[in-house]
């Protein structure tokens, strides 16, 4: 897939390779020092699902808003639990995915600048 995506931007495969671990490094580190500056242990940021439900409960909403979270991945994984292969229904649930993930996302990170006294 990545062979596919550096043939189309016309970049070399090793040269986006080391560009996404430099992005990945630097999230990790990101992450790692937002949960020692919440009082959590810095390696939980590195456990995948735990740092989400984390961020949740840091931006002080309940941790059952984690599950909302499922609903996007459900709505873009749909047409493959229905077996379609009609084009317009995958393009669709993917865009509506995307689309709600984006807008709990806003929300949890606002929610959560707020509580560091970063925010709007």
């Amino acid at each position: 897939m990545l062979q596919v995506v550096s043939a189309m931007l016309g970049i070399n495969f090793r040269l986006l390779m080391i560009v996404l671990l430099g992005i990945t490094v630097f999230f990790c580190i990101v992450f790692w020092k937002l949960f020692v500056k919440a009082n959590y242990k810095g390696y939980e940021a590195l456990i995948s699902g735990h740092n989400g439900y984390s961020l949740i409960v840091m931006s002080g909403k309940q941790g059952r808003y984690f599950f909302l979270f499922l609903i996007p991945i459900i709505i873009m994984n749909a047409p493959v639990f229905l077996g379609t292969t009609n084009t317009t229904v995958i393009s669709t649930c993917s865009a509506i995915g995307m689309l709600l993930f984006l807008i709990l996302y806003i929300d949890v990170t606002v929610s959560l600048m707020k509580r560091f006294e970063k925010g709007i």
